[in-house]
């Protein structure tokens, strides 16, 4: 009969987070197991920069040195602004026929950021390079590239089922312990901070970057992001 192992620590994920996890739990002498399926959540690109074509990206921290001082349109949230205003001068937020706040529209034109409320019917470009968004009124706008917000999902079903609470972006949420709403199951690295792997690597842009200051964030629709193909 085959004797069952007991430990201190099942570790589900062998991503950045859960072997930093399990390797300080090993040399604090737990026994630990740590469990993965060989698929990466970003199994979909070849590279870190080589996502969604060659000029439809998601992360300014993955993207932002390729398309370095070129124009270029966010789509999905002003968020995106704060985070691309180290990368280009030449910004254009589009919403897609959502109308903005006047606090937000206030905020982007402080800080030279064109808006455009039009929808949009379709992006023009050859081999994967974007070459123009085009408006349902037929006016086109030049861009070398979007930098886009989809939305995210967890890829595990565990903590859902674990009974662990979400944040309003499908983050599980944490304390500053990384303790989640079930006594024992703690939680880190992308599951509970989409982009927390590149902000810990990138925290000198936050020193670097231009002063800009979002008090109200919210998301725009992103049910144009199947018309975002090249």
């Amino acid at each position: 009969m085959r004797q069952m192992k007991t430990y201190d620590v099942v570790i589900v994920g062998g991503g950045s987070a859960g072997l930093s996890a399990a390797l300080l739990l090993g040399r604090s002498r737990r026994r630990v197991l740590v469990s993965d399926t060989g698929k990466t959540r970003n199994a979909v690109a070849h590279e870190s920069h080589g996502i969604f074509s060659k000029s439809i990206f998601h992360c300014p921290y993955c993207h932002g040195w390729e398309v370095r001082d070129q124009p270029l349109a966010l789509f999905g949230g002003i968020e995106l602004a704060e985070l691309l205003k180290g990368w280009s001068d030449d910004l254009v937020l589009c919403t897609d026929g959502a109308t903005l706040s006047e606090d937000e529209s206030r905020l982007l034109s402080k800080n030279n950021i064109a808006i455009r409320e039009e929808r949009i019917v379709r992006v023009e470009g050859k081999n994967g390079q974007l070459e123009n968004i085009v408006f349902a009124n037929g006016e086109t706008l030049a861009r070398k590239a979007i930098f886009m917000r989809p939305k995210q999902h967890q890829h595990s079903v565990l903590a859902k089922q674990l009974g662990c609470e979400f944040t309003d972006f499908g983050a599980v949420k944490v304390d500053d312990f990384g303790q989640t709403s079930v006594p024992g199951v703690y939680a880190g690295g992308d599951m509970i901070h989409p982009l927390l792997g590149h902000l810990a690597r990138c925290r000198a842009f936050r020193v670097l970057a231009p002063s800009f200051s979002v008090t109200q964030r919210k998301r725009l629709p992103c049910d144009a992001a199947n018309r975002l193909r090249l």
